[in-house]
């Protein structure tokens, strides 16, 4: 009776160790699972372009950081089932206890692996995020660039020097066009500055 008994022990145990594994196992596989789907969503960035149009990389970006929260929580849910699975250990047998340690430290590392590779991949993601945000403040700032220099150019012809030659039809064309490129240079600068309020708030 008492050898059937530590035999019906022995199989419980086994099987409460193998579930404990399994338990863990399945975590480790949801880790990689969303590990899988960074990377899916990180495919426009490795067409060979290195920027992506604004709207392309907005897009992009936002589903590389999503992506990279919800396996940073699987990889963390996974890590604390690993701590109660470890301490859960001293419940076995010396011989259960070290093979069912053994498993799990086998899955350990296929964890940490996944730790590892999304690390990386939250880099790249800041990286490329901070390389789209200079790119959009440069083009802001490089358009307003251009309206300022269209704007000195309208005011060429009007110097104090010179109005005196210049016939009122072509005096009026002259202002109507300054006041143009003045609109549009203030207005390329209000949109400069406010894509680089956006992202240094976005940083």
């Amino acid at each position: 009776a008492d050898g059937l008994l530590a035999s019906l022990k022995k199989q419980r145990e086994g099987l409460a160790a193998s579930d404990s594994v399994l338990g863990f196992l399945k975590k480790v596989d949801v880790a990689e699972e969303c590990l899988a789907t960074c990377q899916e969503a990180e495919m426009p960035f490795l067409k060979g372009i290195e920027i992506l149009p604004p709207d392309e990389s907005v897009k992009a970006i936002g589903d590389c950081e999503s992506g990279a929260a919800k396996a940073e929580m699987a990889v963390s849910t996974a890590r604390a089932m690993l701590r109660s699975r470890f301490s859960e250990l001293k419940r076995y047998s010396k011989e259960v206890a070290s093979r069912t340690q053994d498993e799990l430290k086998a899955q350990e590392k296929r964890l940490e692996g996944v730790a590892k590779k999304l690390a990386d991949f939250k880099k790249e993601t800041a990286e490329r995020k901070t390389a789209a945000m200079l790119a959009e403040a440069h083009e802001a700032v490089s358009e307003a660039e251009k309206k300022a220099a269209a704007l000195g150019k309208a005011c060429e012809g009007l110097t104090l020097e010179n109005l005196d030659g210049v016939a009122a039809e072509a005096l009026k064309e002259s202002v109507e066009g300054t006041g143009t490129c003045e609109r549009e240079a203030a207005a390329a600068i209000s949109k400069a500055r406010q894509v680089l309020l956006a992202k240094q708030k976005e940083s």
